[in-house]
């Protein structure tokens, strides 16, 4: 027999089933946790269900952090591009720092926004945002209007939000930077991340954003939405160590690390107290100021970015080192400055490309192509290099090596 039955009778129908809701949170099937909650709340609103019982809060276990400083040779870490589609339930803040390579449980704490304003064939959506003691994160989409070729044509500014946000009423234009990714010609997807450390705000977060002009197209893309960091602190965990570190040509202070589910930042403060011969343009805040962080494990936490304050380095700066989120909380950090040189042999256009990442004090090892395999380079009390083979042609030489200890 054929049945025609419209999607509001087998609602009738389901609203007169008993329910558990410990059977939703069972879905099997490959989505993020912040897919599977949307697509739960959406059936609570439509069937009365029966019970209503609470999700269980994780704990997390707190230690004790320190920081420490040694040297150490190591390598700079370039992000990958995006190819992939972003699906349309799941957060955008997630899938973006998913495919930068970073950790983080950012669906566990996105907030849904769910905002969209169109004029003149441009549509913005504001999708979710995550607000920690790290910063402000805003996940949103351009759609429309040859949204890449215009990009692309560098005859316009990147529409980046920190330039038209109000919080609480008040004008906050916040600092930052973005990352995005083109889906097509017309669909631009991005994540703003703002920098709101300095600025002694409360937990809840009524943000204003008023965009009058996005891409040379005029309009009135107006939106209102309030974010919480009051979930994501209580996972937060907050660390004074008050090292201070004198350097060669200036001073600094590790004034608190602070680790949340999705970010690890480090503040610093400090002051140059002279210019250094090594820094050409005198444009760094304190000497060796590259740094490496590993874990009390002696696995790197990956670099995301950095922000500073500064009118006058040589009377003082705040500076804050953002960095991947950790899975634990360590009993320590280890950091590890280096400098950039380009001291490679070769011409001198060649010179002026490359930079080599090097602690100060030590040396260049060099060794001939032709040498007997396995080739040993050391690096002193740090590790060693070891070259297995070397594969010579017309065009290009191979060489294989294995790296021993803990930076890649």
């Amino acid at each position: 027999m054929n049945a025609n039955i419209e999607e509001k009778d087998i609602l009738n129908l389901l609203n007169g089933i008993e329910m558990d809701e410990n059977q939703f949170n069972s879905i099997d099937a490959d989505m993020s946790e912040f897919s599977k909650k949307k697509i739960i709340n959406n059936l609570k609103g439509q069937v009365n269900s029966s019970k209503n019982k609470r999700l269980k809060k994780l704990k997390y276990g707190a230690a004790a952090a320190a920081v420490g400083f040694c040297c150490l040779i190591g390598v700079g870490i370039k992000n990958p591009t995006f190819a992939d589609n972003v699906p349309v339930l799941n957060s955008i803040i997630e899938i973006i720092n998913k495919k930068l390579g970073y950790g983080g449980d950012y669906s566990k704490y996105s907030q849904m926004i769910g905002k969209t304003a169109t004029f003149n064939g441009l549509t913005m959506t504001i999708h979710d945002a995550i607000y920690d003691d790290s910063g402000l994160m805003i996940g949103y989409t351009l759609k429309g209007a040859d949204v890449k070729k215009r990009m692309e044509s560098g005859n316009y500014d990147w529409p980046f939000l920190g330039n038209y946000i109000k919080i609480n009423g008040k004008i906050s234009t916040l600092a930052g930077g973005a990352n995005g990714d083109f889906l097509d010609e017309n669909t631009l997807t991005t994540i703003a991340t703002l920098d709101t450390k300095n600025k002694k705000l409360p937990n809840k977060l009524d943000i204003s954003i008023n965009i009058k002009s996005i891409l040379g197209i005029d309009g009135n893309w107006d939106f209102k939405f309030s974010v919480s960091k009051d979930k994501i602190a209580k996972h937060t965990k907050i660390f004074h160590p008050n090292k201070s570190i004198k350097y060669e040509n200036s001073s600094i202070t590790i004034d608190k690390v602070v680790l949340t589910p999705i970010n690890t930042s480090i503040f610093i403060s400090g002051h140059r107290d002279k210019p250094s011969a090594e820094d050409g343009n005198n444009d760094n805040f304190w000497d060796h100021n590259t740094w490496f962080v590993l874990d009390d494990k002696g696995n790197e936490v990956k670099f995301k970015g950095s922000h500073y304050s500064s009118t006058d380095i040589f009377k003082g700066f705040k500076y804050t080192l953002d960095l991947d989120a950790l899975q634990r909380t360590p009993k320590y950090l280890t950091v590890i400055p280096c400098d950039f040189t380009s001291e490679l042999s070769g011409s001198e256009s060649m010179k002026d490309m490359a930079q080599d990442v090097v602690p100060k004090g030590l040396k260049h090892n060099s060794a001939p192509l032709k040498s007997t395999l396995p080739l040993v380079l050391p690096q002193g009390n740090f590790g060693k290099l070891t070259i297995t083979e070397i594969q010579t042609s017309s065009t290009k030489t191979t060489v294989k090596y294995t790296v021993d200890w803990k930076i890649p």
